[in-house]
């Protein structure tokens, strides 16, 4: 039976390398904030303990999670600056850091969900409304090329989008103006599921369909520079930014152009997406 007690064991020297850091910059600071130094956990020590929990944080029996605890009071300890008496349970509740095994189950689950599909919780939440990886084989290479250029003129109206999370609340909107005049605002909401960058794709998405059904040519500008490069990378890896370039090719091939009905989908999509000054797109219908 596999079991994964030889790699645990390897990260006590690790944990002790990490903390070894850690002291060099508390020592030399005393009044740093705990806040940073939360967060130098989160981002830096939890980080390289848990590296490929996705596929071993399933497989804990009772011996590798007190393991897992004994690693993680070593930080703890250093942390919060008590005696060492003080048991690990109530380091982590003073600290508000989690067990070290539930962070690694996290993981596990969460790997299960965006590569293996698992329906296992399903109990929980819809798997199937949530996004997950392709593998790049898979998505057609016209699914992949979209080139970026200036911005282009005489269009009729400039319709700027958004995406926002607060909390459990995620949506985006969309402010329509011609002639640099207020002329349309849509707010819409989205799942309590979705995540930032899907909100600012669905707000782009949305803009499109929107000046295609209209029969429009418009300019989109978005401020999420992470949609842009999602939208440009030539390997994708999300079936949510997928989708969205789908949109982009299905609406591109339907519409053409007067002087080549029949133009490829890597030409429409050069000329109809630009972007210019801030991080912006903009699109020609």
């Amino acid at each position: 039976m596999l079991t994964w007690t030889a790699h645990i064991m390897t990260l006590h020297s690790k944990i002790f390398k990490l903390t070894q850091n850690f002291n060099r910059i508390v020592q030399s600071d005393f009044s740093i904030d705990k806040h940073i130094l939360k967060t130098w956990y989160f981002v830096v020590t939890e980080k390289a303990l848990l590296y490929d929990a996705g596929v071993w944080g399933g497989s804990l029996n009772n011996e590798n999670i007190k393991r897992l605890a004994t690693i993680q009071r070593v930080f703890l300890l250093k942390f919060m600056k008590v005696y060492r008496t003080t048991s690990t349970q109530v380091l982590g509740v003073l600290a508000g850091i989690p067990p070290l095994y539930l962070s690694a189950k996290a993981e596990f689950q969460k790997f299960q969900v965006w590569v293996c599909r698992s329906s296992e919780i399903g109990r929980v939440l819809d798997v199937g409304e949530l996004d997950h990886f392709v593998k790049l084989f898979s998505v057609p290479i016209e699914f992949r090329i979209i080139d970026i250029k200036p911005q282009i003129e005489n269009s009729q109206f400039e319709m700027y989008t958004d995406g926002s999370r607060i909390g459990d609340d995620c949506g985006f909107s969309v402010c329509i103006l011609k002639n640099e005049r207020l002329f349309k605002i849509f707010k819409l909401k989205l799942s309590k599921n979705n995540t930032v960058i899907q909100a600012e794709l669905a707000a782009i998405n949305f803009a499109v369909r929107s000046a295609q059904e209209n029969g429009f040519k418009i300019n989109i500008y978005t401020d999420s520079q992470s949609s842009i490069e999602a939208l440009r990378s030539t390997r994708p890896r999300s079936a949510f930014v997928i989708e969205a370039n789908k949109i982009f090719i299905w609406l591109l091939n339907r519409l053409g152009s007067p002087g080549s009905k029949h133009m490829s989908a890597t030409r429409a999509m050069s000329s109809l997406i630009t972007m210019q000054n801030w991080p912006q797109l903009m699109a020609r219908i």
